[in-house]
């Protein structure tokens, strides 16, 4: 067991010391700019999703994936568009109805069918209303997709509103042709007739043609590996065209029409922290369909022989996170470089301490640093990670700034083209690393309630210090993480409301509001997300608590045995907390729950129990006659002396260390830890030996004659009613802290 906690202590103390390294001190700047503070959130993807023939002449079984017309985004607008001209042929299962019988590839036949009647039904709005040939819909749907989506609908998922528009258009009215020929497939350009689809005489057009993601020589990632086939496209709807040309060349005796379904969601701004983002997707379907046309008349008794889906996909962010990078970044080095001094001045408290004892006085350098290493190793490490206020203060302070940032890396992370996610365990630790920031942001609620118990009612050290078991803040950062996973079997994105607009309203003032009314227009992400996870984890962890005390009372009445079922620790501590140091240094107990879980719940909550023996790492000192001089003797502890039941232990150790005067040497050497552990603090120890000190007063016990050292600040403070018999002890010498030995002063209180 001891390897284990050593071995953790040194994982805690690896990761609170490269905090900075492994996840930078902020966002300073970010790639990918379209425009001033405006980046790219993901892509741009081009890609086909299949293309077939009629009749194929090789019958492939595996078919286009479901995947693609029932969960991905893009799919939203062919759902939209297949619900409100009521496509025969478009599966159910795919609007949510029913469930597919096979959720990886459906038929290639019942593909044709309804890609053929979404472009018969498009064109047929051409033909009734010539001057408005396009229809657009407004719809919500929802995104369920992490783990925490499906586990807490109602606190994590926003419905998303779109605006969804489809356009029909014939191959001749997109190209002139030259002497009644279409141009050769050698020709590197031909001429387009009204700059094609996006011609900006005409009364309506594509909802992306204005867009600034259109143009993918500057959107490209020029860190991918696709660059230079994404250069190609260049501008999306001359890509279109390209690709409607190249089909055209393909069949030059058949009829070629294009249809476009085309989506963009509306901004979606996320708050929870001073940062802000709001973020907005994009797509755009190009079917283009090929058509023999016996009678010579375009769309009279027309038989479709090829369609053809491909698409195009971007998103898009606006964020203000990198113009706080100075502040952030400040704040974040001031926290991890008071860490390091925090660490350092602890392992010299301990070098100082051992080195003073008489059987190191003339021992090697070497052995005194084993010496302060092995009294270093059985500190808790979380008890130092998170008992420091003002490192916390300033990585939560940082995590409130640009928490929303950090929630927007995890996204972009899981978020991948056509469905096609795979789990990297480097990329995960990655995100760990930034997404674990959150638990500053516990630890500094921790801070506050602890302040708030100590501080509400008049406190004393008799009372103990009420603390969270160590790792347990670790341990709800990590699950936060692990609810944030991409699980690609829980996608949901069914379409909630639907209705059609007026074609000719300017729709970005939609897309583009703020703050239009709309549920899905803010999200509550960043410190806000960070609440509801601790929350909800909470929640969880309540219930495995109750199962084990009903667990635990069955056992009790059944076998007689006494029933403890608590995961919070009293710790015993010396009169100078709350004095000297801030009761805040053990706001994680220092020994873990005492109160373990019976066999059957070992698995669950094994890390809320884990009583600790060496809460008592030093041997007991002796106090010499020579006031003003305590020689500490450090040896092992026998701690046979105490009760080994941990209920029995906590009682034990807090009825010792509450009367002073009546002591043995192992609880005096528990004093002296816990005083090294809290005084080595950088701000505690300027007031102790650099500011204006403390008294101390040396009193003589009359009944044993003992001398011992209590904080002057005791006999007058909240602790002077304390068990401390003051009739019977005398004041033979006063001090102040800083003319005393740090191996003396931690052994007062």
């Amino acid at each position: 067991m001891h390897t284990i906690l050593m071995f953790f202590n040194v994982l805690s103390y690896v990761m609170a010391s490269s905090d900075a390294f492994r996840s930078g001190l902020g966002q300073s700047e970010l790639s990918r700019s379209i425009e001033p503070n405006s980046y790219q959130y993901y892509g741009p993807w081009f890609y086909s999703v299949n293309e077939s023939l009629r009749n194929p002449p090789v019958n492939t079984s595996y078919g286009p994936p479901v995947w693609m017309y029932k969960y991905d985004t893009t799919s939203v607008v062919w759902r939209s568009f297949a619900r409100f001209f009521e496509l025969p042929s478009y599966p159910e299962c795919f609007l949510y109805k029913s469930d597919c019988e096979n959720n990886i590839n459906f038929s290639s036949k019942v593909w044709f069918q309804f890609v053929d009647e979404m472009a018969d039904a498009a064109a047929s709005v051409v033909k009734k209303q010539p001057s408005s040939p396009s229809v657009v819909l407004r719809t919500q749907s929802r995104y369920l997709d992490r783990i925490h989506h499906w586990l807490f609908p109602y606190y994590f998922v926003n419905p998303v509103w779109r605006t969804n528009q489809i356009m029909h258009f014939l191959v001749h009215s997109l190209f002139s042709r030259r002497n009644g020929t279409l141009p050769a497939k050698s020709e590197q350009h031909w001429e387009l007739r009204h700059h094609s689809v996006c011609n900006p005489k005409s009364q309506e057009r594509p909802l992306f043609c204005d867009d600034v993601w259109i143009n993918f020589r500057r959107t490209c990632n020029q860190n991918d590996t696709t660059t230079i086939s994404c250069q190609k496209v260049g501008i999306v709807w001359l890509d279109i065209m390209r690709q409607v040309m190249n089909v055209q060349l393909r069949f030059p005796n058949l009829d070629v029409d294009l249809t476009l379904l085309s989506s963009a969601e509306d901004v979606q701004v996320c708050k929870g922290g001073l940062a802000f983002i709001g973020r907005r997707k994009a797509d755009v379907s190009s079917v283009i369909r090929v058509r023999n046309c016996t009678d010579g008349q375009r769309g009279n008794s027309c038989n479709t022989v090829f369609a053809k889906d491909h698409r195009y996909q971007v998103a898009l962010f606006t964020t203000n996170a990198n113009e706080y990078y100075p502040i952030v970044s400040i704040l974040r080095a001031i926290g991890q470089s008071y860490f390091y001094l925090r660490v350092g001045m602890l392992f010299g408290s301990c070098y100082v301490t051992r080195a003073a004892e008489e059987r190191y006085t003339k021992a090697s350098l070497w052995r005194k640093l084993r010496a302060a290493m092995r009294l270093f190793s059985r500190i808790p490490s979380q008890c130092i990670v998170y008992g420091s206020p003002i490192p916390i203060c300033c990585y939560a302070l940082a995590h409130f700034i640009d928490a929303p940032m950090t929630y927007e890396m995890v996204a972009q992370a899981f978020t991948t083209p056509m469905g096609n996610y795979k789990f990297e365990a480097r990329k995960f630790a990655f995100l760990a690393a930034n997404q674990m920031r959150n638990v500053w942001f516990l630890a500094i609620i921790l801070h506050f309630l602890h302040w708030v118990l100590v501080h509400r009612r008049q406190w004393s050290a008799p009372r103990g210090i009420l603390g969270v078991p160590e790792f347990m803040l670790g341990i709800l950062s990590c699950l936060s993480i692990c609810l944030q996973l991409r699980l690609l079997s829980l996608r949901d994105s069914r379409i909630l409301s639907s209705q059609r607009v007026n074609e000719h309203v300017d729709t970005s003032a939609h897309k583009f509001s703020m703050g239009n009314g709309f549920d899905g227009n803010m999200l509550l992400e960043g410190v806000v997300l960070d609440g509801k996870f601790f929350m909800c984890l909470l929640a969880i962890l309540g219930v495995l608590l109750a199962i084990a005390h009903t667990y635990e009372g069955h056992q009790s009445r059944t076998s007689g045995q006494q029933r403890h079922n608590i995961i919070m620790s009293r710790m015993a501590v010396p009169y100078t907390a709350g004095v000297w140091w801030s009761t805040l240094a053990f706001s994680v107990s220092w020994g873990g729950t005492l109160f373990p879980m019976p066999k059957a719940y070992k698995l669950i909550l094994s890390v809320l129990r884990r009583p600790r023996r060496r809460m008592a790492s030093f041997a007991g000192m002796k106090t010499s006659r020579k006031l003003g001089s305590v020689s500490p003797l450090i040896s092992d502890i026998q701690q046979a002396k105490w009760p080994h039941h941990p209920v029995a232990r906590a009682i034990f150790f807090q009825q010792e260390m509450e009367h002073i005067h009546t002591r043995t040497r192992d609880i005096d050497s528990l004093v002296a830890l816990l005083n090294l552990v809290a005084m080595s603090d950088p701000l505690t120890f300027i007031r102790l030996k650099l500011w204006r000190g403390h008294a101390v007063h040396y009193f003589k016990d009359a009944v044993s004659g003992r001398i011992f050292a209590i904080p002057a600040a005791v006999e007058t403070g909240s602790q002077a009613n304390a068990n401390i018999p003051w009739e019977q002890l005398t004041l033979i010498y006063s001090c102040n802290t800083q003319n005393m030995r740090w191996s003396d002063i931690i052994h007062v209180g």
